[in-house]
């Protein structure tokens, strides 16, 4: 949260601190075109709002590999979730966090995902509108993100991914993957949905460093 007496901040807070402060998220400047075309740094691929908020056509059987991991951090309670999705199909994982040393180009990201019907996308942290490019990218792979995180602003269309909060346990979690992973019919309901119910807006922001000024 904002600390000091600065006139204004932009930040992953949802709270507004007497006015101060805007909401800001990583997953804006990074996964979409909302400050103009670029290429996500850890993707390796362009994603546009229109793309994000438009339906897609799902490809259940080019995906025959389970779930795909890229992770830095070893945070425990993804290693858990790894664990656990373990037992019913092979989780791949790449990054600095696999000590055998399966490591990636950002570049080849999209080319590794495309085999696969899932994408971990764990947040590093649970916290109100903590929201970072993890499931705007494992969607724009065409996997469906499995996701855990508070989006609290409700951006993120729910029946576009699974979010572990939604499931009273790990093991719950992953016999739901399990289970769409298994039927074309529920993987492709899911994989076909926008990731996206609303655009983000910079109006607010625009408007706040005016009334600074």
């Amino acid at each position: 949260p904002p600390q000091g007496k600065w006139d204004g901040y932009f930040t992953f807070d949802t709270e507004d601190f007497d006015g101060r402060n805007v909401y800001l998220p990583l997953w804006w400047l990074t996964t979409t075109d909302l400050f103009g075309s670029n290429v996500s740094p850890w993707l390796g691929k362009a994603v546009t709002l229109k793309e994000l908020t438009s339906s897609r056509r799902a490809q259940y059987e080019s995906r025959h590999k389970f779930c795909v991991a890229f992770i830095g951090k070893a945070y425990p309670y993804r290693l858990h979730a790894i664990e656990a999705l373990s037992r019913f199909g092979q989780v791949d994982v790449f990054g600095s966090v696999n000590r055998r040393g399966k490591r990636f180009n950002p570049e080849s990201k999209i080319d590794i995902a495309k085999d696969y019907r899932f994408m971990f996308a764990f947040e590093n942290d649970l916290y109100p509108g903590y929201v970072t490019e993890k499931a705007p990218e494992a969607w724009a792979t065409g996997a469906i993100p499995l996701y855990w995180g508070l989006e609290s602003d409700k951006y993120f269309n729910p029946k576009s991914m699974i979010n572990a909060l939604d499931f009273p346990s790990l093991a719950s979690f992953a016999e739901h993957v399990a289970e769409v992973g298994s039927s074309p019919d529920k993987w492709t309901e899911i994989a076909s949905q926008p990731l996206l119910q609303r655009e983000p807006s910079l109006e607010q922001a625009i408007n706040r460093i005016r009334e600074i000024l």
